[in-house]
Formats: C-alpha cells, sequence, structure tokens
C-alpha cells in the first residue's frame, strides 16, 4: 500500500534528481474487472500521442483518467474506480516529465 506521497519507483533511475523512467504504483484499493484484479498500475513516460489523446477529454479530470488509461493500458472502466489519492499519485509521476496536470 502507498501512503500519501510515498511511491514506489522502479526504472533506471540511479540518482535522486533524475526522473524515473517508470512508475510501479500499486492501488490502495484492488479493482475487480470481471475475472482480472488490477492491483498496480504500471506507469511510463507519455508519448507525444498519448498526451495529444489525453488533451481533447474534456476537463482536467477526464484528461488525467485518459492519460492513466492510455499510458498504463488499462480499460476506463478500472480508472473510473482508481482513488482520488491513487489518481493523484498518477498525476505527480506524469508531472516529473515537466508537463502540467492534463
Amino acid at each position: 500500500m502507498l501512503l500519501n506521497d510515498e511511491i514506489m519507483l522502479t526504472g533506471s533511475a540511479t540518482e535522486a534528481t533524475a526522473i524515473p523512467d517508470e512508475l510501479a504504483m500499486t492501488l490502495r484499493k484492488p479493482i475487480k474487472l470481471g475475472e482480472v484484479e488490477y492491483a498496480t498500475l504500471d506507469l511510463t513516460e507519455p508519448t507525444v500521442a498519448q498526451l495529444r489523446k489525453a488533451g481533447k477529454a474534456g476537463d482536467a479530470i477526464d484528461q488525467l483518467a485518459t492519460l492513466i488509461h492510455l499510458n498504463a493500458k488499462v480499460p476506463m472502466t478500472v480508472v473510473d474506480q482508481i482513488s482520488q489519492r491513487d489518481m493523484e499519485d498518477a498525476a505527480r509521476f506524469f508531472m516529473r516529465f515537466g508537463l502540467k496536470r492534463p
């Protein structure tokens, strides 16, 4: 479980100042969709295509949800069920690449 600003980072970053390539984010509450349980979201640095698609998705929350959906490659129905704190953790990860919250 992740608490507040605590996040589990994986990737090629070896220095504290380096931006990690990936975030294996453990959800506070796993989400079950059919027979599949989603306990983590595997996020990576967003691509331009992902950012463009997310940018067309309505308000800021819709844009962030779309970016999580595209980047983590999980169904939107899963993203719709994640907690606000998990959504905020994902947003903080994406913002490390110099992006404003979508």
